[in-house]
Parts: structure tokens; sequence; C-alpha cells
């Protein structure tokens, strides 16, 4: 289990915040004041620090500058959470060797996204540290979570045409959508008018959980690339119902690492994959996928322009790459 030291002089986020964490299935140790948090620190190293600035006795700069001096604790993740929002304030807890840095007041999410990618980081990045069956048994258990979620709430089943949008680019995400039947593409657009899709999603999967939990807009659109039969809930309701099942939260934020890690393997496919690799890779992966899903090797349902923006290639070189074949 890994150990958090929280360092906050203020009582009630002290508190909220160690029951916060500890449900999440970390062991916490509270500090009311930086002075006391680097004593407890060097006798017990923590895995990592959550510290607020402004406190008495020593503030959190203070806090940082000693850990940053120590041989035992100079290594140890550490991010700030506070009410100071100025740059130059940020920018001296960069210089100063934080981690990261959150703004008051933020989410539960927020903290514990943070302090996942903080871990993640310092065992060497997003990877695929979980095993495959760990991952899929992640996923099983958000969807089954989310399927009793959408029941319990009577969501709607609602059929959408092909070429519909779930969601666009640029938009803040406001539901959490069940896909019952069918399939939609995720892409992404560049000023040049260029699509690249970056994922295919087939029926009962869970579609925009992730940005949910992020505090941005969505980064992809999500379209129809066949009828749908979808059922949503609000993004409120679904992040509520997180927060308050720390199993599946942890899941969820898994699974979102897993999903930046896949994004970036795909850009590095991208970028040094032959290009005749590229196409009859991405084509095997089209064909043995719409097999699994009831699709029948004679389905059209995407277009040579489309495969293109899959393998992220001119639709005339797939094109000739697969007369080639």
């Amino acid at each position: 289990m890994k150990k958090i030291l929280l360092v906050e002089d203020h009582q009630e986020i002290r508190e909220n915040t160690v029951e916060i964490l500890q449900l999440a299935g970390f062991e916490v140790i509270a500090a009311a004041n930086g002075k006391l948090g680097v004593e407890i620190a060097r006798e017990t190293p923590p895995d990592l620090v959550v510290c607020d600035i402004m406190m008495p006795v020593l503030d959190g700069f203070g806090v940082l500058h000693l850990f940053r001096r120590d041989d035992v604790l100079s290594q140890i993740p550490f991010i700030f959470m506070t009410a100071k929002s100025e740059r130059a304030d940020q920018r001296k807890a960069m210089e100063l060797g934080a981690d990261d840095y959150l703004t008051k007041p933020f989410t539960e999410l927020e903290l514990l996204a943070a302090i996942e990618a903080r871990f993640q980081k310092s065992s060497g990045g997003p990877q695929r540290s979980a095993s495959p069956r760990k991952l899929q048994d992640a996923h099983d258990q958000l969807n089954n979570f989310f399927k009793n979620l959408m029941k319990e709430s009577e969501a709607e089943l609602v059929k959408l045409p092909k070429k519909h949008l779930l969601f666009s680019e640029g938009q803040f995400p406001q539901s959490v959508y069940w896909l019952e039947k069918g399939i939609v593409k995720h892409y992404r657009t560049t000023p040049f008018g260029k699509s690249l899709i970056t994922r295919i999603d087939f029926g009962q999967e869970l579609i925009g959980l992730t940005d949910a939990l992020l505090p941005h807009s969505y980064r992809t659109y999500a379209e129809a690339a066949t009828s749908l039969e979808v059922r949503s809930i609000p993004k409120e309701k679904a992040v509520k119902a997180l927060a308050e099942n720390a199993p599946m939260l942890m899941a969820a934020l898994q699974l979102q690492a897993e999903e930046a890690n896949r994004l970036q393997e795909k850009m590095v496919h991208l970028a040094y994959t032959p290009m005749r690799e590229r196409v009859l890779s991405e084509a095997e992966y089209l064909r043995s996928h719409l097999l699994e899903n009831g699709f029948s090797e004679g389905d059209r349902i995407f277009s040579r322009e489309e495969m293109a923006q899959i393998a992220g290639t001119a639709t005339e070189s797939l094109i000739r790459v697969l007369n080639e074949k």
C-alpha cells in the first residue's frame, strides 16, 4: 500500500482529504504544519507528499526546500495544493522542484488523478504495468458498474443515425454514454482539415468517462460509424457515483492512464512504422474486430478514406497498398 504524507493546517480540509485518500486505498499520515510534516517524513519517509503552501511555523515552500536538500527525501514526488493561484507562485513551486500544483478549490477526482499520474511517472511513466488480464478486469468491472447505474437511473435507450455526433472537439463533457449497439469512431482534426481516427468503439462499451474525469473539453469528435443504440447519464451523476465507490474510481483512473498510453503508442506507431506495414496491420485490426462484433466481410462500414485516417496515410497510398496485397 502506497503511503502519502498530507501536510495541511486547516483541520476540516485535512480530515476530509485524509478520508478521500484512505477510501482510494492509500495509507495516509497527516501533519498540521510544515515543521511537523518534515519531522514525520524523516522518521518514516512517504511514497508521495501532498502539501499546502500557506501554513504557520513552516510554509509549503520551506517544506519542499528541505525535502529537496535531504538525501533520503529528495526524490519523493511532491504535490502542492493551495489557494495561491498567481503565476509567480506556480513558477516558484516548479523552480523548487514541485511535481504538480493543484489550485483550490479542486475536486477529489482531480487530486486522485494527480496522485496516480505522479506514481506512474515515478515508476517509468504510463505503461502497461497492470497485466492485460487486470486491465480487462477493470474494464469489465466499470462496464458492469455503469450498466447497472444506467438501469437504476432508468436511462432511456435512444436510437441514433449514422454520422450522428455524440460529442465534438472543444465541447465540455455533459454526459457519459453506454453504447448498447453499433460502432463509434473517435477522430481529431488539424487546422488544415485533415482527420486522424484515434479510436473505434464497438457495442457494449462505455464512452466518454475518461473525458468526464478531466477538467477540460473533449479532445476528439465521437461520431456514429453505424446506426447506434445508446443510453446516457449526466456527467455529474457518473462522477458522483465513482467518488462514492473507491474501487471503481481507481479502476477508472487505471483505464484513463491506459488510454493515454495507448494514444501515445499509436502516435509512435504512426511516426516510425513503415506505411505499408501500418496499412496492413490496421486493415487486419478492422477486419478481425468487425467479425468479432457480428459484421461480415462484405459489410463496408468504413470507407477507404476512413481506413486511411486510421492508418495515418493518404487515401491513394492506402488503396495502392491494398491493391498490391
